[in-house]
């Protein structure tokens, strides 16, 4: 049901934020390994939970572009990510890789905190917040 699906979606961020944590601490490249498994295993299940929350609430005569819109917007914010990580932080503001992975944790933690809310108080509603005047 829905309020699992929050549940696990929220819990596997927690996996995100706290595999990056501790791969901006590791002190070996085991423990650095073991800790971006954590992550990643955080984050696939955040996709593989997305993709079943949308084909919950999407009709199907639509479904097939909302998909496509999703994996497109994925792989653009993914690409652009690993540019701004690469290539700003590290590169021209001459950031430590330990630096950068504590500012992913910390995005990750945001956003667990923005899903946590969004699931606490508005994924049940059946209706916008607001319709926009036209």
């Amino acid at each position: 049901n829905a309020e699992y699906m929050g549940r696990a979606f929220v819990a596997a961020g927690l996996f995100m934020a706290l595999g990056s944590l501790l791969s901006a601490l590791a002190g070996s490249f085991v423990v650095f390994l073991l800790a971006n498994c954590l992550r990643v295993i955080g984050g696939t299940t955040q996709q593989s939970y997305a993709r079943a929350m949308l084909q919950e609430i999407v009709p199907g005569v639509i479904r097939g572009r909302v998909f496509a819109i999703d994996l497109a917007a994925f792989t653009v914010v993914y690409s652009v990510s690993v540019l701004l990580t690469g290539q700003l932080l590290l590169d021209h503001l001459r950031w430590t890789p330990s630096a950068a992975m504590l500012a992913v944790a910390a995005a990750n933690a945001a956003n667990c905190v923005f899903m946590a809310v969004y699931f606490l108080f508005w994924s049940h509603r059946t209706r916008p917040l607001f319709i926009p005047r036209l």
